[in-house]
């Protein structure tokens, strides 16, 4: 084999990895642009989740404080006090 045909081969393979890294590459943009449009949408999601658990707190609370009133007021009641 001569040398000029060894180097086309090498040339025809560096081209094929050309190829290849340049659709990697590409490929890899893409997925970043997509991971970056996740990441803030999981930001948002945390935030929201974040509200609706405080306000689910604070109506947790209520109802606690609701039922302890309520529950003594019975006692109260039963003893004849009020």
């Amino acid at each position: 084999m001569q040398t000029h045909d060894r180097l086309s081969r090498v040339e025809d393979k560096l081209d094929r990895i050309t190829d290849v890294l340049a659709m990697n590459t590409a490929s890899l943009q893409e997925h970043m642009r997509r991971t970056s449009i996740l990441e803030e949408e999981v930001k948002l999601t945390k935030k929201s989740v974040t509200q609706i658990n405080n306000v689910w707190l604070f109506i947790d609370s209520g109802v606690k404080l609701l039922a302890a009133v309520g529950g003594i007021a019975m006692v109260l009641r039963h003893l004849g006090i009020i």
